[in-house]
C-alpha cells in the first residue's frame, strides 16, 4: 500500500492551513481564467480544486497512489469538478496530458525543501508539459541551516558519555548517524548563530538530472552563543503572487517540523568561536534522502555523521517525542 493511499496522510496535510492557504493563495494569483493546470503528486487533490476555484478551465491531477485517487475523484465529484478536473493515475515521469499546462503546481517539499526526493519528477513533468513561460509553483525553494541547542541533541548524546563509566550506547534514543524530526521544531532563542542559505532550487531553470545529484554546503558560522548540539534545517518556498511559505523558527507552526542533525564536539565552544559546518543531501529513491553532516570547531578535527551507516530501510530520521530519561551520574 502506498503511504498516499489513506486519507490519514491527507486529513493532516489539509488541516496543516499555513501550508495550504499558501498554496490556494498562489493558485488564485497565479491561475487566469481559462488556463490550463498540472497537479504533480495530486493526493486529495485539493490543490487542483483550488485551481478550479480559480478559474482554469481545465486540471490535470496527477497521482500515481490508487487510494489517493479514489480520494480525489471523490472530492472532485461531491464539489461538481468533474467537468473540470481530470484525474490521471500515472508517476509524473511518464504521465500523458491531453495539452501543455499554464501552471504546474506540486506540493514536493520537504522538512529542508530537496530532502523528501520528490522534485526531480516534477522537473520532468515540467520540461515535457509546461508551456514556454508558464509557472511552477513554489517557483523558488531555499534550504536553511543553522547550529542549535536543543533537548534532542542532549538525548542522542546523554548514553554515548559513559554514564556510571560504562558502555551505554546502546540504550542511546538516537544513534549518532541519526537526524531527528522535531515536529514541533525550534524556537529562534534555540538558535547559536544567525541561519545560512545550504542552497536554492529554482524550479524554471534547476535540471531534472540536477535535481537527482547530491547537494552539499560548506559553511563557517561564528557562534553567538555556547552549547550547540545540533544544527538544524528548513526551507522557505516563493509562491508566485503570495506570501513566502516557510517552517522556519519562529514562523507559523506546520505539519513539517524541521530537521535537527546532533553533533557532540560543539557543546564546549563559546560565543566568537567558528563553527564548520559540511552538509550533503544524498537522493535514496522512495526513502527520500539520506544525510551527511561533518562539524570543526576551529582547528579541532571533524566529526562526521552519515545515515547510511545504520543500515536501516526506513526513513532516516527519528521522532524527537521528548521523553528521554536523564542520566545524571557521569562517574
Amino acid at each position: 500500500m502506498n503511504f498516499y493511499d489513506g486519507a490519514e496522510i491527507h486529513r493532516v496535510l489539509i488541516a496543516d492551513e499555513v501550508r495550504t492557504r499558501a498554496f490556494r493563495d498562489s493558485l488564485r494569483a497565479a491561475v487566469t481564467r481559462g488556463a490550463v493546470v498540472a497537479d504533480v503528486g495530486a493526493g486529495s487533490g485539493i490543490l487542483s480544486l483550488f485551481a478550479a476555484q480559480a478559474g482554469a478551465s481545465r486540471v490535470y491531477a496527477i497521482e500515481r497512489a490508487p487510494g489517493a485517487t479514489a480520494i480525489a475523484r471523490q472530492a472532485i465529484a461531491d464539489n461538481g469538478y468533474q467537468g473540470i478536473v481530470h484525474v490521471i493515475e500515472a508517476d509524473a515521469e511518464s504521465a500523458v496530458l491531453p495539452e501543455p499546462a499554464d501552471v504546474i503546481v506540486s506540493e514536493w517539499l520537504g522538512c529542508y525543501g530537496v530532502d523528501e526526493n520528490m522534485l526531480a519528477p516534477v522537473l520532468t513533468m515540467r520540461d515535457r508539459w509546461l508551456k514556454p513561460g508558464g509557472t511552477m509553483i513554489p517557483s523558488v525553494v531555499t534550504a536553511w541551516l543553522a547550529p542549535a541547542r536543543h533537548d534532542a541533541g542532549v538525548e542522542a548524546r546523554q548514553f554515548h558519555d559513559r554514564p556510571y563509566g560504562l558502555n551505554l550506547s546502546s540504550l542511546a534514543p538516537f544513534v549518532p548517524d541519526e537526524a531527528v524530526w522535531l515536529p514541533a521544531g525550534v524556537q529562534p532563542t534555540d538558535l547559536c548563530s544567525p541561519p545560512q542559505p545550504l542552497w536554492t532550487v529554482d524550479c524554471a531553470t534547476m535540471s531534472a538530472a540536477d535535481a537527482r545529484t547530491p547537494y552539499a554546503a560548506e559553511l563557517t558560522f561564528t557562534l553567538t552563543r555556547d552549547g550547540v548540539n545540533g544544527v538544524v534545517a528548513w526551507f522557505s518556498a516563493e509562491m508566485p503572487g503570495a506570501d513566502v511559505l516557510s517552517n522556519g523558527p519562529g514562523e507559523a507552526p506546520t505539519h513539517w517540523g524541521q530537521l535537527f542533525f546532533p553533533i557532540f564536539n560543539a557543546t564546549a565552544a563559546q560565543p566568537g568561536e567558528t563553527l564548520q559546518i559540511g552538509f550533503h543531501n544524498v537522493p535514496w529513491g522512495s526513502l527520500g534522502s539520506q544525510h551527511i553532516w561533518a562539524s570543526r570547531v576551529g582547528d579541532s578535527p571533524r566529526e562526521v555523521h552519515d545515515t547510511r551507516r545504520t543500515g536501516r530501510w526506513a526513513p532516516p530520521w527519528r521522532v524527537y517525542q521528548q521523553q528521554g530519561a536523564a542520566v545524571p551520574d557521569r562517574q
